[in-house]
């Protein structure tokens, strides 16, 4: 698990982990705020268009964390 967690986008894997972090604290309208607010950031990333590229050439992704 760890391996696949370390070989995923980096910034998706801190955005997971602070939604893990931040959301057993709140209710779960909250949480979902919290969760929707997280994934926009990663909306306009750089990894997230390389993980959609990769993923429609067949290929393993190349994340750079940006």
């Amino acid at each position: 698990l760890a391996a696949e967690i370390s070989a995923a986008a980096p910034l998706a894997v801190a955005q997971a982990k602070r939604a893990i972090d931040l959301s057993a604290q709140l209710e779960i309208d909250s949480g979902v705020e919290l969760e929707a607010e997280l994934y926009e950031r990663l909306l306009t990333s750089t990894d997230r268009l390389e993980g959609l590229a990769a993923a429609r050439e067949g290929r393993p992704a190349r994340f750079r964390g940006q």
